[in-house]
Parts: C-alpha cells; sequence; structure tokens
C-alpha cells in the first residue's frame, strides 16, 4: 500500500513506476502527475504478461499518452480490481479511467472491474471512462465492468477519434458481458478543423469481433452522447463491427451528433443478430442514415433484427431517417416485433429522401412482421426536389425474393411530405423484388404531392387484407389505399 503524491515524467505510478513482476493484492492513493507517458494511479507501465489482481488506486491521475487511473499501460489480465479519480490526459491518446492502454500479447481477460471518475483530454483519439484503447490484436473478453463519470475529448483534428463512457476502442473483442457507463460522452473538434472519422459511444466507441460467434450482451449506457465528429456515433456503440450478436443491452440518453450513421443504440452495425435491445430518448444528426435504434445496417450475412424499441424523436437533415432504423443495406434481413415511439423528421437537401416512422431505407429484406411506429413522420425539400420515399412505417422496401412478407404491421401517426415522391400512410414506396403487404393498417391523415396513398404510395407488389383510414391529400396520383398500383389488391378498403 502506497499513500502520497507521486510526479514526474514518464512510466509514473503511485506504487509502481514500471513493473515487470506480480503485483496483487495492492493499492495506493493521492494524486500522480506525469509529464510524458504511461501514468497510473498504481502503476505506470506493466509490461508483464503476470496478471493484476485485487488491486485498487485513488485520486487523480495526470499524464500525457497512456494515462489510466489504476495503470498506464497493461500488458496482462486486469480482475478484481478498481480506480476512483479523476482522469486527465493533457494531449495524449490512450486515456482510461481504470487503464489507459490494454496491450497484451496473448489471449486475455477484464473482470470484476470499475472506475469512477471523469475521464478527459485534449487530442486524444481514444479514450474511455474504463478503458482507452485495446488493441493489440490479442483476443480479450470483457465482463462485469462499469465506469461512472463523464467522459470528454476536445480539440480534435486530422484523425479519427474513439470516444466511449467504457471503452473507446477495442478490436479482436471476444465477448462482451454485463458491462455498463453512467455518464455523459462528448467528443469535439477544433474549430474549423475536420476530423477523418468520429467512432462515438456511451458505452463503446468501436468495438470489432473477433469472430461471428462473439456477443455484446447485458450492456447499457445511462447518458447524453454529443459530437461534432463527422463518423458513427450511438448511445451504446458507434461503431459495431465483425458479424456478431447484441442482445440483452439498452441504451437511455439523448444523441447529438453532425455525422453520418447515427443511431440511439447503434450508429454504424455489421451484426448478425440484434435482439432484446431498445433505445430511450431524442437521437438527431446533420448527417444522414440516422435511427432511433440503429443509424446504418450493413451486415456482412444473413441477419436477424426481433424484440427491438425505440422511444424518442429522431431528427436529421440529411436522407435516410427512421424511428427504429435509418437504413439497412446488402445483405438478407428479417425484422420481427420491433417498436418505435416518437416522430420523425427530416430537412431533404438531395439524393434519396427515405423516410419511415420505424424504417427509412431497407434493401434485400426477408420478412418484416409484427412492427408498428406511432409518431408524426414530417419531411421537406428543396424546392423542385423529386424523389422522396416516405412513410409512417418505412419509407422505401425492396424485398430478398416475392415471398417475402410485411405483415401484421401498423402506423398510427400522420404523415407530412412537400417534395414530389411515392409517400404512403404505412409504406412509401416498393422497389426492386416485389413482395406482399397483408394484415396492416395506417390510420393517421397523409399528405404529399404524388403518388400518395392511405397506405402505400407506389407499389407493384400484392396486398392483402389491408386498410387504410386517414385522410389523403396531393396533387396527382391519389388513392385511399393506394396512390400507384400495378399489383393485386384483396380483401381490403378505405
Amino acid at each position: 500500500t502506497a499513500a502520497a503524491t507521486t510526479s514526474g515524467s514518464k512510466s509514473i505510478g503511485g506504487l509502481v513506476g514500471q513493473n515487470n513482476g506480480a503485483v496483487n493484492n495492492a493499492s495506493a492513493s493521492g494524486a500522480v502527475t506525469a509529464t510524458g507517458q504511461y501514468a497510473g494511479g498504481l502503476i505506470g507501465d506493466h509490461r508483464s504478461t503476470i496478471s493484476i489482481v485485487d488491486t485498487n488506486a485513488s485520486g487523480a491521475v495526470t499524464g500525457t499518452e497512456s494515462t489510466g487511473g489504476l495503470i498506464g499501460r497493461a500488458q496482462a489480465n486486469v480482475t478484481d480490481s478498481s480506480a476512483s479519480g479523476r482522469v486527465n490526459g493533457t494531449t495524449g491518446s490512450n486515456v482510461g479511467g481504470l487503464i489507459g492502454e490494454h496491450d497484451p500479447s496473448q489471449v486475455a481477460t477484464i473482470a470484476n472491474v470499475s472506475a469512477s471518475g471523469d475521464v478527459s483530454t485534449s487530442g486524444g483519439v481514444r479514450v474511455g471512462g474504463l478503458v482507452g484503447s485495446s488493441i493489440s490484436g490479442s483476443p480479450v473478453t470483457m465482463l462485469n465492468a462499469r465506469a461512472e463519470g463523464n467522459v470528454t475529448t476536445s480539440d480534435l483534428s486530422g484523425t479519427d477519434a474513439f470516444t466511449g463512457g467504457l471503452i473507446g476502442e477495442i478490436q479482436n473483442a471476444k465477448n462482451v458481458t454485463n458491462v455498463s457507463a453512467t455518464g455523459q460522452v462528448n467528443a469535439s473538434i477544433v474549430p474549423g478543423q475536420v476530423v477523418g472519422g468520429g467512432h462515438v459511444g456511451g458505452l463503446i466507441g468501436s468495438l470489432e469481433h473477433e469472430s461471428t460467434s462473439r456477443i455484446v450482451a447485458n450492456a447499457s449506457a445511462t447518458g447524453d452522447v454529443a459530437t461534432d465528429t463527422n463518423g458513427q456515433v450511438g448511445g451504446l456503440i458507434g461503431t459495431y463491427s465483425g458479424g456478431g450478436t447484441v442482445e440483452d443491452s439498452n441504451a437511455r440518453g439523448n444523441v447529438s451528433a453532425t455525422g453520418q450513421s447515427v443511431g440511439g443504440l447503434l450508429g454504424s452495425a455489421d451484426a448478425s443478430i440484434i435482439r432484446r435491445s431498445s433505445a430511450t430518448g431524442d437521437v438527431n444528426s446533420t448527417g444522414s442514415n440516422v435511427g432511433g435504434l440503429i443509424g446504418k445496417h450493413d451486415p456482412s450475412q444473413v441477419a436477424t433484427i426481433a424484440n427491438v424499441s425505440a422511444s424518442g424523436n429522431v431528427s436529421t437533415r440529411n436522407q435516410g431517417a427512421g424511428g427504429l432504423v435509418g437504413s439497412i443495406q446488402t445483405n438478407p434481413v428479417s425484422i420481427s416485433d420491433a417498436g418505435a415511439s416518437g416522430d420523425v423528421t427530416a430537412e431533404i437537401g438531395g439524393g434519396g429522401g427515405y423516410v419511415g416512422g420505424l424504417i427509412g431505407e431497407i434493401r434485400n429484406a426477408k420478412n418484416v412482421t409484427n412492427v408498428s411506429a406511432s409518431g408524426q413522420v414530417n419531411v421537406s425539400a428543396n424546392t423542385g426536389f423529386n424523389g422522396e420515399h416516405v412513410g409512417g412505417l418505412i419509407g422505401v422496401i425492396d424485398h430478398e425474393s416475392g415471398a417475402n412478407i410485411v405483415a401484421n404491421a401498423s402506423a398510427t401517426g400522420d404523415v407530412n411530405a412537400d417534395a414530389a415522391g411515392p409517400t404512403g400512410g404505412l409504406i412509401g414506396g416498393t422497389e426492386g423484388t416485389l413482395g406482399t403487404v397483408q394484415d396492416s393498417y395506417a390510420q393517421g391523415n397523409v399528405s404529399g404531392t404524388g403518388p400518395v396513398g392511405g397506405l402505400i404510395g407506389q407499389t407493384n407488389g400484392d396486398t392483402a387484407r389491408v386498410y387504410a383510414s386517414g385522410r389523403v391529400e396531393g396533387n396527382s396520383g391519389l388513392g385511399g389505399l393506394i396512390g400507384d398500383n400495378s399489383g393485386q389488391i384483396s380483401e381490403s378498403y378505405w
């Protein structure tokens, strides 16, 4: 045990500066200050592969690169350990409330750990409430981990930025389970500068899995997320890649950004399964692909989204906006038991204005069943703009095959669009491969320029056992049920 104020240049720790042996059942209290890299409340630089077990540190830690509340840099397992106190990286990257830089040379585990206290840096590109970075290439498992405190990155310029309430960036991740972060997350650029790409999340800035069999489970983030970096931003995870599974997870807080791919839970996602998860809070971005749960889902394999929900308003000054998902592209995706409550608002400047109460745009869709949206959808566009697809549930849908269906689907809010393009109370338009819409309804009033339908704006597919009950207004191609139809209609009414 050590209790003292410690200061120096490089490899500075409250107990040990540079360590090549074992450190267990150890603690340190007091402020640690370094003018160089590797500063930790307990250990500055842990170079050994021997696990660090049952340790804690309390006190403020200040350094540059690789600065942590417990360990500046760790190359081993870290378990049953904690840190409390403010951590500040004055000019460097890899800054974390517990570990600044996790750099193992073998398969590693971080478990039963916590950090409490604000974490901040100026110009640092990997910052987290618990771990700044774990990107050595060795697979890492994380479980039973939490962070409490605000995470702030300022004065970013010129390169990618990774900021998270728990982890800034983790690569080659194995399972990440039973993890949480509580606090505000903010990443801001130098005024007038351009950042290559932001990866900002309430829990994790960027996570890449080791394999598609890996999961993020029982994960949560509570607190607002805000950034003016141009990139992927999520209430839970900014960028999720590797084709794994996200389940039993949630985010609570508003998300505000200027980049593309912004979501209440996941900003940009490549996941095989997303299930039993939710997001609560408003989502706003000036960029495209904005969703109450997922900004952009771009899976590298056949994927499923099931038992998910989003609650809160969604707004953008660009295209691809949905109360649940902004856009879904590439490989086939099934969606079931999904709902969104909240208004969706878009100001379209150019391109295809795909906007929906649940999904803005979905390509290569498999079955979409038991889905609903209950908010208003409002779209405004430049004068003379043509190409909107606006729907109370889905803006535009393109099925994987003609055998696929939209079923047990509903939208209850009004839909208003002021530029030319298919507009519908349930679906704006269908494109490409056509499926069937059945056992579904829309109850809101619909207004547009045309074609406009109480249920569907334009379709070549079949409809069965559907209805619409709202008022329909527009300039041309108006229908109480469908504005422009080339398919078969059966057992349906307006």
